[in-house]
């Protein structure tokens, strides 16, 4: 992946978890790689399997909430980032994407909530700082 070579690199993760096939780090890494591939079936399949070895996989479960986004379905994208931000509620990442499900769900006082909680991990986080400006804005009602 680091050389740029997303086949080769999800060739050599299908290699690895024929060994190990209960190694959720490995089908994450799988997905990532099926990702630049642009293969967003066997992305969302490996994502799957390694939220099933672990569930409290923040990355895979990040991004499973991510495609949820892209196919327009923020519910389960904000159960997703629910679930990443309890696994690790040190990961900014996931706050600021649950804080902008929630924003695009016109959940106001949650999205703020998210937000914040996304600066009080890193008060200089970009996206976060974006997003809480956003957020300070009127809005139309529910």
């Amino acid at each position: 992946m680091a050389a740029g070579d997303s086949a080769q690199a999800a060739t050599l993760y299908r290699q690895a978890l024929e060994d190990d096939p209960e190694e959720a780090i490995l089908w994450y890494k799988l997905s990532r790689a099926l990702d630049k591939r642009k293969d967003v079936d066997g992305e969302k399949a490996a994502l799957q399997k390694a939220i099933a070895l672990n569930p409290k996989l923040a990355e895979a479960l990040n991004q499973m909430g991510y495609l949820a986004v892209h196919e327009d379905n923020p519910a389960q994208a904000e159960s997703y980032f629910r679930a990443a931000v309890q696994a690790s509620p040190s990961y900014v990442a996931a706050w600021v994407n649950l804080a902008a499900t929630l924003a695009s769900e016109a959940k106001w006082d949650e999205a703020q909530k998210a937000v914040a909680q996304a600066l009080t991990v890193d008060p200089d986080n970009a996206a976060a700082r974006q997003l809480s400006q956003a957020l300070t804005e009127p809005h139309p009602a529910s």
